[in-house]
């Protein structure tokens, strides 16, 4: 991958990140928690994948991005490691609103996720333009 074509992958997941908590936001407005919940995962999962593209890494699942984002940026310290926790706990909901009807969703639980991955999402951004991946 060139330095040119990674950049423009990186900008292509930073716009596939906005758009997802754009619509996670639109959801929980119309107090469909399932579905922002979900989408607010999406634009922690995009932003982690721009991460991973800064050292050339694309992992092949999920669990993959979260392992490559300990070990490769929680690990030796570019990212504290409650960065990792947000990404997990936030994948944990997706799934179980994805996969678990039995689990109910509030809108307090759903506004905290959603500040958190406000958080973690500034927090990437911060380090790609830090970077020089990111104008």
């Amino acid at each position: 991958m060139t330095g040119e074509n990674k950049k423009l992958n990186i900008a292509e997941e930073v716009s596939l990140a906005e758009k997802a908590f754009k619509e996670g936001g639109v959801l929980l407005a119309q107090e469909l928690y399932e579905g922002s919940t979900s989408r607010f995962y999406y634009a922690a999962f995009h932003l982690t994948q721009a991460v991973l593209l800064t050292k050339g890494l694309e992992a092949r699942s999920h669990k993959g991005v979260l392992f490559l984002f300990r070990k490769h940026f929680v690990e030796p310290g570019a990212f504290e490691p409650r960065f990792s926790q947000i990404l997990a706990r936030s994948e944990k909901y997706r799934e179980e609103a994805d996969y678990r009807h039995d689990m109910t969703f509030s809108k307090d639980l759903v506004e905290q996720d959603k500040t958190e991955v406000r958080e973690f999402m500034d927090h990437c951004l911060a380090f790609l333009k830090k970077s020089g991946y990111l104008d």
